[in-house]
């Protein structure tokens, strides 16, 4: 350990704490299962405040005026490598946490939760060109593994063959492949004033400068502009 901890200590700020291995993993597990439940409590109220035509990120402020009380943002759900995969190492061989087991299940739910609505939306309506904008599974990283954007516009894209989705995103280059029917529009020539519908499904820093003044039907799915439309859904 101390020969790890010498060569660790050469570009590690943050205290090197010494650990057994199995500890380790354990401990790696935990912090991205306490995220993942964590979001889906944010997930749930962001859910019941829509439901109920409130003010999801007041609701969610003055909540955490309470010293004791932190609840995250909430979005479409979760992605990248390691908060949604984490936490299934625990439930694959324990059978006795239900709370473990209820956020990946409630977190899931979320995106299949914003399918409905924006598929009925879209399907009640004669709007044709729709953007989403942002496809990463966080702000500013071009990370896509997980995404919860993309899982939501690959479904959209099997039900709605009579709409033109558009996508676009500053980190990326193109459309994923698996989103590839989406036409993919270069952040340098965005106007977001040609489309019917414009979804900001991640507020990379990049999309912040559109919004002074937006076009028709602008949805926040972000928590950017305070889920802005999101109750209209």
């Amino acid at each position: 350990f101390n020969l790890l901890k010498k060569i660790f200590s050469t570009f590690v700020k943050g205290e090197i704490v010494n650990v057994d291995h199995k500890s380790a993993e354990l401990i790696k597990i935990i912090e991205n299962t306490y995220r993942n439940v964590n979001i889906g409590l944010a997930n749930e109220i962001m859910r019941i405040s829509i439901d109920e035509k409130l003010d999801v990120k007041n609701i969610i402020k003055i909540a955490n005026n309470h010293p004791r009380v932190n609840i995250l943002n909430p979005g479409i759900g979760i992605g990248g490598h390691c908060i949604p995969i984490d936490p299934n190492f625990l439930i694959s061989k324990y059978k006795n946490i239900p709370l473990i087991s209820s956020s990946i299940k409630t977190n899931k739910i979320q995106i299949d939760y914003f399918f409905n609505k924006i598929n009925s939306f879209l399907n009640s309506k004669k709007y044709k060109k729709i953007i989403f904008l942002g496809l990463t599974y966080k702000e500013n990283v071009s990370d896509i593994r997980n995404s919860p954007t993309i899982s939501l516009i690959k479904k959209l894209l099997k039900t709605n063959k009579n709409n033109e989705f558009f996508v676009s995103d500053p980190w990326l280059t193109r459309s994923p492949k698996t989103i590839n029917q989406a036409n993919f529009v270069d952040s340098a020539d965005l106007n977001i004033y040609q489309f019917d519908i414009v979804f900001l499904s991640v507020a990379h820093n990049t999309f912040k400068n559109y919004f002074s003044k937006k076009n028709k039907l602008f949805i926040d799915l972000s928590g950017y502009k305070n889920y802005e439309n999101i109750s209209n859904l």
